[in-house]
């Protein structure tokens, strides 16, 4: 699957979930719109970031099962970049294009 594809999907699925969460979203590509989806990634990077601090012992548990803690440190990832790619569907960006431009010449293949 192509990651413009899966952005699509998850479009889709991120459409069906914010209503029932209680609040709404801008388009990324609206002037002056995309905030929803820049803080909604940036929240999940915190989460990231917590669930590595506590599972590295560099911050606290609070309570939480080394089985939640490794759940988190597992799953996070996906929401970091299941939201970058939300926020990627604006027209002005191509992710496919711009990991061919800036990332592969820098690792050719073989």
């Amino acid at each position: 699957m192509r990651l413009g594809e899966l952005a699509e999907e998850l479009e889709v699925v991120s459409a069906r979930c914010t209503p029932r969460l209680g609040f709404g979203r801008d388009g990324a590509w609206l002037p002056g719109g995309g905030a929803w989806f820049l803080v909604e990634r940036h929240e999940e990077v915190g989460e990231l970031t917590q669930a590595f601090l506590v599972r590295t012992g560099r911050a606290r548990d609070e309570g939480t099962s080394a089985e939640d803690l490794e759940e988190d440190f597992r799953t996070e990832p996906a929401d970091v970049v299941c939201h970058a790619l939300l926020l990627a569907r604006s027209p002005d960006a191509d992710v496919e294009r711009a990991i061919e431009d800036k990332w592969q010449p820098r690792f050719p293949r073989s």
